[in-house]
């Protein structure tokens, strides 16, 4: 069964962790090492530049040698004399610097349960480190509007990153209220400077985020207001224009048209409405593809596994679409990369994570029998038996992928709780 499948793929850690970098992300070309790129004598490197290269890094598993990179910057900046060019700097690799740490904790499958204190804790504290600076650099007089929007950008992203910290302490209310300051000082930011797009990802995601998880939360944020179609018009306008936030908005829209094609409410759309499952399936499809050709294509990475969140989500996108021979492949893909990363990079990954994708595989094995037995008109005993005992578990009380959000589980739980009754219907089971 997929009881414990995506048990540790939060949906709102998914679209709440793309704030940690979408004001680095551009399309980038060939990966290099920090020595290579930096290693001039006197090179001056700004955050944006440094977050460029370490974000593709990233793709590859290479954070220690940003991690380190950041560390050694950050205490340069420290020691010099305080400015506003100074604060500037150091607030971008502050924030950077918590962007590292925490796509480092999502590699590694961190959950509520499972983590390394030393890389959580840093999390925390650059990422207030970087809020305490913006919110010192408004405070002070002599900003431009160019460096104000730049201040409330930076002070909405950590506002955003910090929600997600409370949320995973169950301090859902102050979790809210980041929300709303991230969604204000995005705005600002936007006021204040209207080229600065990078805030569109940022103000995407929760538009769609709190749409698509509903309650209170969305109340309290949006007026209850159903947002989703203008928060992936926000991303998509990331893609279009190429800009900074565009390869970050590229995989958090795959998510989000992945979460479209199981959402109950889109259930009597017209196949061209652009929240249509059928519209979701085929734009998933293609942002998978310009994800691995802007990006994974071009890996000079000696004995690269493969980037495992684009292989998990190459799997969930088979099965919904019924490819249940290709989504075993691809999830079998996931454990390879994740045994890859534990022996070759000492890796601590969390070992629920496996134990998910076996649930996932598990559940293709079965639907793949179920359709064989169907298809060729053989004994359907050992087949039902299989359907039955999964059928049993969820109507026992069990989940199929657990999410936090109770809202997206419930949703996951029908679709496949209806292809398993589905199949058993059709073999007279």
């Amino acid at each position: 069964m997929l009881n414990k499948f995506f048990k540790t793929q939060s949906f709102l850690a998914i679209f709440l962790r793309a704030f940690v970098f979408f004001l680095a992300v551009s399309f980038l070309g060939p990966v290099t090492t920090v020595a290579e790129k930096y290693s001039s004598p006197g090179s001056i490197v700004t955050a944006e530049d440094a977050a460029r290269q370490a974000l593709a890094a990233t793709l590859f598993y290479r954070f220690q040698e940003w991690a380190n990179f950041f560390k050694d910057r950050i205490a340069k900046l420290e020691s010099q004399k305080s400015s506003i060019q100074n604060q500037l700097e150091l607030m971008k690799y502050y924030f950077f610097m918590a962007g590292i740490n925490v796509e480092w904790s999502h590699a590694l499958a961190f959950t509520s349960q499972y983590k390394i204190d030393s890389l959580a804790e840093d999390c925390y504290r650059f990422i207030k480190l970087s809020k305490e600076t913006a919110q010192k650099l408004l405070d002070s007089k002599g900003l431009t509007d160019r460096q104000r929007a730049e201040s409330y950008l930076y002070l909405g992203a950590a506002e955003g990153y910090l929600g997600i910290f409370e949320y995973g302490a169950g301090n859902l209310f102050q979790a809210l209220i980041n929300g709303l300051q991230a969604d204000g000082h995005l705005e600002e930011a936007l006021n204040l400077d209207p080229a600065r797009n990078e805030a569109y990802l940022g103000l995407g995601i929760y538009r769609y985020g709190n749409s698509r998880v509903g309650g209170i939360g969305n109340f309290i944020m949006q007026g209850g207001r159903d947002l989703r179609q203008v928060g992936i018009e926000h991303l998509e306008r990331s893609v279009r224009l190429d800009d900074i936030s565009a390869p970050l908005a590229i995989k958090t829209l795959i998510w989000f048209y992945i979460s479209e094609q199981i959402n109950p409410v889109n259930k009597d759309l017209a196949n061209d409405h652009p929240l249509s499952a059928q519209v979701a399936k085929v734009r998933s499809r293609e942002l998978m593809g310009l994800l691995e050709l802007k990006f994974l294509s071009q890996s000079s990475e000696p004995n690269f596994p493969g980037n495992k969140e684009l292989a998990m989500m190459e799997a969930i996108q088979d099965v919904l679409d019924g490819e249940y021979e290709k989504g075993k492949e691809n999830f079998l893909k996931v454990l390879k990369i994740i045994e890859t990363l534990k022996k070759e990079m000492d890796f601590p990954i969390n070992p629920q994570q496996a134990e998910s994708i076996q649930e996932g595989i598990k559940f293709t094995e079965t639907m793949e029998a179920g359709l064989k037995v169907k298809n060729l008109q053989q004994s359907s005993q050992d087949a039902c038996r299989k359907i039955q005992n999964q059928i049993d578990y969820m109507d026992n009380g069990g989940s199929v992928l657990q999410y936090d959000s109770e809202a997206v589980r419930n949703d996951i739980d029908s679709v496949f709780y209806e292809r398993l009754v589905g199949l058993s219907d059709n073999l007279s089971c």
